[in-house]
């Protein structure tokens, strides 16, 4: 019997989801001129990253485990998200997807 719910962690990695836009994307300070290209970046390698850890960690757990957990998908996610915050105004869009399939695995 699990100890936890599946659909309250889900909504929970939904909620920091959503906030993480609003810290990555916060840092830009302005969505006027320039600064505007830099939050569009920032948003989509945050995306990128998080849903690039999320698929990777389920495949993963596919492979090892033999069966696909939400909680090991929901952690990838988190996993990816942590990995990018760092870098996420200076990373290109396809490295974004190699941080979080890296930050997947770590995890």
């Amino acid at each position: 019997m699990m100890k936890q719910s599946a659909t309250f962690q889900t909504l929970g990695v939904l909620i920091l989801w959503f906030g993480w836009y609003g810290f990555n994307c916060g840092s830009a300070f302005t969505v006027k001129g320039p600064a505007a290209d830099v939050a569009g970046k920032v948003a989509a390698t945050t995306t990128i990253s998080s849903t690039t850890a999320g698929i990777a960690s389920t495949i993963i757990g596919k492979i090892f485990d033999s069966n696909v957990n939400i909680a090991r998908t929901n952690n990838g996610v988190l996993a990816g998200l942590v990995s990018i915050t760092a870098g996420c105004s200076v990373v290109d869009i396809e490295l974004a997807a190699v941080i979080g399939f890296i930050g997947s695995i770590v995890f």
